[in-house]
């Protein structure tokens, strides 16, 4: 069964290979490790990641996303 995590994780992906970047690049621009946008990628991010909110509107930001 596909979880909301997993769906989101699936439209980041989508969105980044549309946009063509890296994970290293997407991870540069929204402030976040590589590894943080794999497990998010993969539908395995943590609810409690150090400074959410800062973080996904990074995220959003640098994958042209309105919030």
């Amino acid at each position: 069964m596909d979880t909301g995590r997993e769906r989101l994780g699936e439209y980041i992906l989508a969105r980044r290979q549309v946009l063509d970047f890296s994970r290293e690049q997407l991870a540069a621009l929204a402030g976040l490790s590589v590894s943080r946008i794999s497990q998010i990628e993969r539908g395995r991010s943590s609810d409690k990641p150090p400074n959410r909110a800062e973080g996904w509107d990074n995220l959003e930001r640098a994958l042209g996303w309105m919030r």
